[in-house]
């Protein structure tokens, strides 16, 4: 992680008072405590990253910002250029994000069309541990994980009473013809889908309507199993 002024055309940590044109930090023994992805009416497709970290130091002087290589190994005359990050592909529609509209949320079986807003959330649950004899205040001994947990919350227009139904019944859906699914595909054939089974509404919000609009109800529901996790195109995925 750097920070650079404009004014700077080094591309390396200098070596001035408090390095006053460039700084950076090194961030090692990294795992995801948690992942949200976001699908909001009307926008881009947004993920949230929470990152657990064994350390944090300071980069040496005259540290090469990595940033300023460009695609083929060579120092950048401009680092900013959109050529220069990482996956850049020279098909425009290959660097656009997923969109809300290019998505369908699938549950109890069937496409719910009226999907205003949803969210997908994992997390690992870690715990961070120091031990005996660890004689750097700085490094984190271990990363401990518990038990992974999903949740999905989406807001809906109601057209039925199945999503009150099924918070009322109390039962599991289970199996492959009742996975809940998140499927997203762009116009370039590019495509990323979450599978989930074992899962159950465990909250089911249906406020008072107001005088005009349609009625929504706010849903959250948990499941036990991430069935499959799938992405096709041409971006490399890191994990």
């Amino acid at each position: 992680m750097t920070y650079r002024k404009e004014s700077d055309t080094t591309k390396q940590v200098d070596t001035n008072s408090n390095n006053q044109n460039i700084y950076g930090r090194i961030i090692t023994g990294n795992q995801v405590n948690t992942l949200t992805l976001n699908f909001e009416e009307g926008q881009e497709v947004k993920a949230s990253v929470d990152i657990a970290t064994r350390r944090i130091f300071d980069c040496p002087d005259k540290f090469i910002i990595q940033r300023s290589v460009d695609s083929v190994g060579a120092i950048s005359t401009d680092d900013t250029a959109v050529s220069s990050l990482f996956n850049f592909s020279a098909t425009r529609d290959y660097n656009l994000p997923f969109q809300y509209f290019d998505g369908a949320l699938k549950i109890f079986g069937s496409n719910f069309a009226r999907v205003k807003t949803a969210s997908v959330t994992i997390n690992n649950n870690l715990t961070q541990q120091r031990y005996v004899g660890t004689y750097n205040r700085q490094i984190m001994s271990e990363h401990i994980p518990a038990q992974r947990t999903y949740e999905i919350s989406a807001t809906c227009l109601i057209t039925d009473t199945k999503i009150w139904d099924e918070l009322r019944s109390q039962t599991e859906q289970t199996g492959a013809s009742a996975e809940l699914e998140f499927n997203f595909q762009k116009d370039t054939g590019e495509t990323f889908s979450l599978q989930f089974q074992d899962y159950m509404i465990t909250g089911a919000d249906v406020p008072l309507p107001d005088d005009k609009g349609p009625v929504e109800v706010s849903v959250t529901i948990m499941a036990r199993t991430l069935a499959t996790a799938t992405y096709t195109g041409g971006w490399i995925i890191q994990g």
